[in-house]
């Protein structure tokens, strides 16, 4: 622990004599940071994360085209028999 102590001494006795400098790189670069976090953006749509060359995507793509979207639906089949309805 003491040799990284040592390594880091001209660093802090630097830090210590311009404590100016310190703090005004410190709010440039929150500045930098906050103008790239004003750009983040969420993207609902999960097929974009995955290669469009995947099956899933594809017949993602496949029923936005024939819906027109993808929103939340559900289905209920309901006959005698489980077997025939899962198939």
């Amino acid at each position: 622990m003491e040799h990284i102590f040592l390594a880091l001494k001209p660093f802090i006795r630097g830090v210590a004599r311009h404590p100016l400098v310190v703090i005004a790189a410190g709010l440039a670069l929150a500045a930098l940071a906050f103008g790239f976090a004003l750009n983040l953006r969420i993207d609902s749509d999960l097929s974009a994360l995955i290669p469009p060359h995947y099956a899933s995507v594809q017949a993602l793509e496949k029923l936005r085209d024939q819906v027109g979207g993808e929103s939340e639906a559900a289905v209920a089949i309901e006959s005698p028999s489980f077997d025939w309805s899962r198939r």
